[in-house]
């Protein structure tokens, strides 16, 4: 039998001028069709990786501004894939606030009036590795906050409310803080709002709790700390009371404790 007409199909280039010798027609024919095989599976492997990227752009966000990216457009708890100390996978559950501001904040703290009180004045453990309920009052954890802060730059919203029902804003235009090692340091750039600039006076400090710190202790809340703090938004919740280990923001209500608070952050 002749393959000559079968090798002529796929690999002209390769035929022998006769058919005398049907051995080496067959191992032209099968080292032919292995070739072509190869080409065809190192196609589609590529285009599988080109679409498992694709997918993991679309079906892991790194913060909630990737999942309004992606027409999420209702407040609520989402998964998060943080692209900076996570393990490939690994997700992280947040709140998203997707009604204010150009939308898309992750929410990293809230402080509040809601019907399970939750202790702020914790231990450095506590604080590293996040506490609270999501839907109340919480604190995503410094490790939580130091992986989102590290993917790309960032910028931090705080909302306040007094006990009057008085609403105040403040913008930063940069906001990270570093490892463990270094005392989770803050990293604050520029500001805009009505609130006024409190956190300026805690750029560079490190984080500090009441085991560490006797600031911290007396402030009774685990917070960027220095000699004082002119913000402080994880001390008591005793709304309108003149305290200085109240929730604060000293330029706008000195150390009269407000009612509500929350800081989160976004994606630039």
């Amino acid at each position: 039998m002749c393959y000559r007409s079968i090798l002529a199909a796929f690999f002209p280039p390769r035929l022998n001028n006769s058919c005398e010798d049907n051995e080496k027609v067959i191992l032209q024919l099968a080292e032919g069709l292995l070739f072509k095989a190869k080409e065809i599976h190192n196609f589609y492997s590529n285009m599988s990786r080109t679409a498992d990227t694709d997918d993991h752009r679309e079906d892991k966000p790194r913060d909630c501004s990737e999942i309004l990216a992606a027409g999420h457009t209702k407040s609520g708890l989402y998964s998060i894939f943080p692209s900076f100390g996570f393990s490939d996978g690994k997700s992280l559950r947040v709140y998203c606030d997707m009604s204010i501001d150009g939308e898309g904040w992750t929410v990293i703290q809230r402080r509040g009036r809601f019907p399970k009180k939750q202790n702020f004045n914790l231990k450095w453990e506590d604080y590293k590795n996040g506490f609270g309920d999501l839907m109340q009052e919480f604190w995503l954890g410094n490790e939580n906050i130091y992986a989102l802060t590290n993917q790309g730059e960032c910028e931090i919203r705080f909302d306040m409310q007094d006990n009057e029902g008085d609403t105040r804003f403040a913008v930063y235009s940069n906001f990270k803080i570093d490892d463990e090692s270094s005392g989770y340091v803050l990293h604050i750039g520029n500001y805009t709002g009505n609130a006024g600039d409190a956190m300026k006076y805690h750029d560079g400090q490190q984080f500090k709790t009441k085991e560490k710190n006797a600031g911290a202790d007396f402030l009774q809340g685990g917070w960027w700390i220095f000699e004082w703090a002119y913000a402080h938004l994880n001390g008591r919740l005793i709304p309108g009371k003149n305290e200085p280990s109240s929730i604060h923001w000293h330029i706008w209500k000195k150390n009269i404790g407000l009612a509500s608070v929350e800081m989160k952050i976004r994606l630039k």
